[in-house]
């Protein structure tokens, strides 16, 4: 069975395996340290699960970052799974309920490196744009200075220069290639 079942006390009735995992962590002895390091390795996994799935938000850790995260992010979730144990309700498997410790755990770590890496890139790329502005030719300069600085629609631009889109956009391309390349060597994309 997957939830509780009432009793006439209205208490419920877990399944085998909750039950289990339930006496070994509040027991105590070497079964209990047992229990513990069990849960730790299972909520390692669901960290280490949604660290990979959540991974393309953080292209800036290695692997051995983002490991670090999940086990940071585990090392959390079982203080605060065993310390909720009296919470456990039954609605899931016992385990499926302290893996979602580590899977929220894992997330907020993950968008708060996100966010912080944002923000250090968009204070950063002002910068790198600025400096390498003079590796463009003056006409990719031009085009992308009025389109991607100062934001002048593409239509008009080309109208302005009496040049045609597409020759403007071909430019723009060139010179976002540029600057792309760079911004890969210095890590920010």
């Amino acid at each position: 069975m997957s939830g509780p079942t009432p009793t006439g006390g209205g208490r419920p009735v877990f399944d085998d395996e909750s039950r289990a995992w339930l006496l070994a962590l509040t027991g105590d002895g070497r079964s209990r340290d047992d229990a513990f390091l069990r849960l730790r390795a299972l909520l390692l996994g669901a960290a280490r699960f949604e660290a990979e799935r959540r991974r393309d938000r953080v292209p800036h850790l290695d692997t051995l970052e983002l490991d670090e995260l999940a086990r940071t992010s585990a090392d959390a979730a079982l203080m605060h799974a065993t310390s909720c144990l009296d919470r456990y309700r039954g609605g899931s498997r016992f385990t499926t309920w302290a893996a979602k410790f580590a899977i929220l755990e894992t997330a907020v770590r993950l968008r708060k490196l996100a966010w912080r890496y944002e923000q250090a890139a968009a204070t950063e790329l002002p910068k790198i744009v600025g400096d390498e502005l003079w590796t463009l030719t003056a006409d990719q300069r031009q085009v992308f200075e009025a389109l991607a600085v100062d934001g002048v629609p593409i239509d008009v631009f080309a109208e302005s220069m009496q040049r045609t889109r597409g020759d403007v956009y071909r430019t723009l391309q060139a010179a976002r290639a540029v600057l792309r390349r760079r911004m890969k060597r210095t890590q920010l994309f």
